[in-house]
C-alpha cells in the first residue's frame, strides 16, 4: 500500500471511530475516555492526509501510521463486540433462533457470548496502545522536521537516516510489557524499527528461533501478526499474539499446531467452552451452547439477503449461525475455540461470508456505498463499508490455523475476490446454485469437494 493510501485509510478510520464514539460518549466512562483519545488522534493526523504532505513523509514516519492504523482497527473490532449485545430490531433479553440441526431448533444466544467485562478490558488496553502509537507518530514527525529544518542543506536519505537514529528504542518499545519480546525486537529486528516488512520479520524470527520454521508456518504466522493487512509487523502485534507467555513457547506451539494433520475426530461428548479461568470460584456463566453438526457460520451484514439459502441449508439438517460483522464472527470463534478446533474439518464446519459489508454493531439498511469523506460524519451505527470483508475473515481464520472451507458469496464485488486464490480451502461465487451445492456437500459430510474452490466459481 502506498503512503498516501496508508495515511488516508488511517484518517478515515479515526473519523469513523470518532463519530461512533461521540454518539455513545455518555454510555460509560470507557467510551468517553476512548472518544477523547480518538478525537485527539484525528485532530493531529488529519492535516497529514494532503498529498503534498504525505509525499514529504519519510518511510520511518509512514511506518508509525501503519502501527496507528493497526491499533485503530483492533479498537474498532472490540467496540463492535462491546455494542453488539443485541441484534438490530430485537427486543433486549430475547433470544434468537439461529440454527436448526437434526430436525430440531438450536437456540443460541448468538450475541450473548460477548462478555462486556472482557471486552472492556481489551478496550482499556486498546486505549493505552492508541496513546503509545500516537506518541510514535508525533515523535517521528518531530524528528523528521528537526533534521530537515534544523540542519541547513540536510535532507533526503540523510534526514531519513537521522530520523531513524533519533527514534530511540526506548520510544519504540516503551509500550511493550513482555521483556522477551523487547529483547527479541532489540537484538533481531532493531530497537528503532517501528514496523518491519513481513519477509524481514520472518528472517529475524527464524534466526532467533534456530529450530527451523516451515514456510507454511511462516505464512500463517504472518497472517496472524498482520491481521489487518497494514503491510508489516509491529512490536505490539507480536505482543498481542504472545501476551504474558514466553515468545519461544508461543512460536513452538504455533509450529506444532500448523504441522498437525487435519483429521476427523470422534467426540463422545462435546467439550465445555474455553474460558480464561477454570477456577470454579471465578468461573463465568455459560453464554453459549454448542450447535449440532454439521455447522455453517454465515457472516453477512444483511441476513435478509440470504433467507432462501439459509432456509435450504437448515432443511438439509445443517445448523446455521448468522453473524453481521467480522468483529462478531471473531468473538464467536474465540469464545468457542475448543469446539471449533475439535471439529475443524470440511465435513463438519464451513464458513460463508459476503465480500463487502458495513462493519457495525447492527444491520444497516443502506443499499449503496456511502459518499462520505473522512471529514464528514457518518451514520452513528456505521463504521465504514469494508470492501475487503471476505479477505479479512479469511486472514483471521488462516492466521489462527483454522482449515475449514470459506466460500465468499457476493454480487457486484465478485471481480475483487481473486484473493481467494492465495488461501487454502477458499473460493468465491455469485451463484445460488454453487452455495446450495456447497451446503449439500457439507450435509453429506464430504471433505474432498473442489468445484467451488476457485475464483468466481
Amino acid at each position: 500500500m502506498d503512503p498516501l493510501s496508508i495515511v488516508a485509510s488511517v484518517c478515515a478510520l479515526a473519523t469513523a471511530l470518532q463519530v461512533w464514539l461521540s454518539a455513545r460518549a455518555e454510555q460509560s466512562e470507557l467510551t468517553h475516555t476512548l472518544g477523547l483519545t480518538v478525537t485527539r488522534i484525528r485532530a493531529i493526523i488529519l492535516p497529514f492526509q494532503a498529498e503534498e504532505t504525505v509525499a514529504r513523509l519519510e518511510p520511518t514516519v509512514v511506518d508509525t501510521f501503519r502501527g496507528l492504523g493497526e491499533a485503530l482497527a483492533r479498537t474498532r473490532d472490540h467496540l463492535v463486540q462491546l455494542d453488539g449485545g443485541e441484534p438490530a430490531g430485537q427486543e433486549p433479553g430475547k433470544q434468537k433462533g439461529v440454527g436448526r440441526g437434526k430436525g430440531r431448533d438450536v437456540l443460541l444466544k448468538t450475541f450473548n457470548f460477548l462478555r462486556p467485562a472482557e471486552v472492556a478490558k481489551k478496550l482499556r488496553e486498546d486505549e493505552r496502545q492508541l496513546t503509545n502509537q500516537l506518541v510514535l507518530v508525533l515523535f517521528g514527525v518531530t524528528m523528521q522536521s528537526f533534521f530537515q529544518k534544523g540542519e541547513p542543506g540536510r535532507g533526503g536519505a540523510s534526514a531519513s537516516a537521522s530520523a531513524r537514529e533519533a527514534m530511540g528504542g526506548d520510544v519504540v518499545l516503551s509500550g511493550v510489557k513482555n521483556e522477551e519480546i523487547r529483547e527479541f525486537w532489540r537484538d533481531y529486528v532493531g530497537a528503532k524499527v517501528v514496523c518491519v516488512p513481513p519477509q524481514i520479520f520472518i528472517v529475524s524470527i527464524k534466526t532467533w528461533f534456530k529450530a527451523g520454521l516451515p514456510e507454511s508456518t511462516c505464512r500463517h504466522l504472518l497472517l496472524r501478526l498482520d491481521e489487518y493487512a497494514v503491510g508489516g509487523v509491529t512490536p505490539h502485534s507480536l505482543e498481542n499474539l504472545v501476551g504474558e507467555q514466553r515468545l519461544r513457547d508461543v512460536i513452538e506451539g504455533f509450529k506444532q499446531q500448523n504441522e498437525a494433520k487435519s483429521h476427523e475426530l470422534a467426540i463422545d461428548s462435546v467439550p465445555r467452552p474455553f474460558r480464561h479461568s477454570r477456577d470454579s470460584a471465578t468461573a463465568l456463566p455459560e453464554y453459549t451452547v454448542y450447535p449440532n453438526l454439521p455447522l455453517i457460520i454465515w457472516v453477512d451484514d444483511m441476513p435478509s439477503n440470504n433467507i432462501g439459502e439459509v432456509t435450504y441449508a437448515r432443511s438439509l439438517g445443517i445448523s446455521v449461525i448468522e453473524l453481521t460483522s467480522t468483529a462478531l464472527a471473531k468473538a464467536w470463534f474465540e469464545d468457542n475455540e475448543e469446539f471449533v478446533r475439535a471439529n475443524d474439518t470440511p465435513s463438519r464446519i464451513r464458513v460463508i461470508s459476503d465480500n463487502a459489508r458495513y462493519e457495525s454493531d447492527s444491520v444497516l439498511p443502506a443499499p449503496s456505498p456511502p459518499t462520505v469523506s473522512p471529514s464528514q460524519p457518518q451514520s452513528e451505527d456505521s463504521f465504514y463499508l469494508n470492501m475487503s470483508a471476505g479477505e479479512h475473515i479469511l486472514r483471521y481464520l488462516r492466521g489462527r490455523q483454522y482449515r475449514m472451507p470459506v466460500l465468499v458469496y457476493c454480487g457486484w464485488s465478485i471481480f475483487t475476490t481473486q484473493y481467494v486464490l492465495q488461501y487454502e480451502e477458499a473460493g468465491s461465487t455469485v451463484g445460488t446454485h454453487v452455495v446450495r451445492a456447497y451446503c449439500e456437500a457439507l450435509a453429506k459430510r464430504k471433505s474432498s469437494d473442489t468445484f467451488w474452490r476457485r475464483f468466481s466459481s
